[in-house]
C-alpha cells in the first residue's frame, strides 16, 4: 500500500478511480506532455488498467505513486511517483539511446540498485500556486525517513523553467546534461544549444 503524507495544504494518498478523470486531463494534453515527456493520450480507454498497474508495481516494490488532493477542497491536482531503477523503469528512462544505456561509462552515472527516479505533473489550473514544491518536500521526507537514496529527475529542457526552480529548491543538483532524442531529430544539435532546449538529469541524496 502507498503511504499517506501530509502536509498544510496537501493530502498526498494512493490512487482512486475517480482520480482517472484528471490524470486523463494531464496525459492527453499536448503542452503537459511535452514537459512531462511520453506519448500524449487520445482515448480515455488508455487509461483503463491504469490503477491495477500502479498497485501491482507497488506490490512488487518498483514504484509509489501518489495522487495529490488539496487538503480543504478534496480536490485531485495532480500525482506524484517514484520509479525504481532496478526495474524496467532505468531501461524505459533511457531506452531513446539504445543499448548505449548499458555501456559502462554512462552507467556509471547512476545507481541501478538504490536509486529511483522522480517525477511528477499538475493539472493546468493549478500550476504557479506552489502545490508541486509542497508534495515534492513531502515525498523528500518520506525518502529520508525510508532512506530511499539517491533520486534523479529527468527534465526534457532547461526552459522547463517552473520544474527546475522546484528540484533547485529542494537541493536536486545538476547531474548530467541529455537531449530529447525527439527535438534532436527535429532541429539538429546546433539550435537545440541556440534555443536553450537541451536537458538536464537532476540528482538528490540524503
Amino acid at each position: 500500500m502507498t503511504p499517506k503524507l501530509s502536509t498544510e495544504k496537501l493530502i498526498l494518498r494512493e490512487i482512486k478511480i475517480n482520480d482517472l478523470f484528471g490524470i486523463y486531463e494531464i496525459m492527453s494534453d499536448d503542452e503537459t506532455m511535452k514537459l512531462f515527456g511520453g506519448p500524449v493520450l487520445t482515448n480515455d480507454l488508455e487509461i483503463k488498467d491504469f490503477i491495477q498497474i500502479v498497485k501491482s508495481e507497488r506490490e512488487d516494490g518498483i514504484s509509489y505513486f501518489w495522487s495529490i488532493i488539496l487538503r480543504e477542497e478534496k480536490e485531485f491536482v495532480g500525482f506524484i511517483r517514484l520509479k525504481s531503477y532496478n526495474s524496467k523503469y532505468y531501461d524505459s528512462a533511457f531506452s531513446s539511446i539504445g543499448t548505449h544505456r548499458f555501456d559502462n561509462e554512462f552507467v556509471k552515472y547512476f545507481d541501478r540498485t538504490n536509486g529511483w527516479e522522480i517525477d511528477y505533473a499538475l493539472t493546468k489550473s493549478q500550476r504557479n500556486k506552489g502545490i508541486m514544491r509542497e508534495a515534492v518536500g513531502a515525498v523528500l521526507e518520506f525518502c529520508t525517513s525510508e532512506n530511499i537514496s539517491p533520486l534523479y529527475a529527468r527534465v526534457n529542457s532547461m526552459t522547463n523553467s517552473a520544474t527546475v526552480k522546484i528540484l533547485r529548491y529542494h537541493g536536486f543538483e545538476d547531474h548530467l546534461p541529455q537531449v530529447d532524442p525527439i527535438l534532436l531529430k527535429t532541429y539538429g544539435a546546433k539550435k537545440i544549444i541556440e534555443k536553450n532546449e537541451m536537458g538536464m538529469i537532476f540528482k538528490w541524496i540524503i
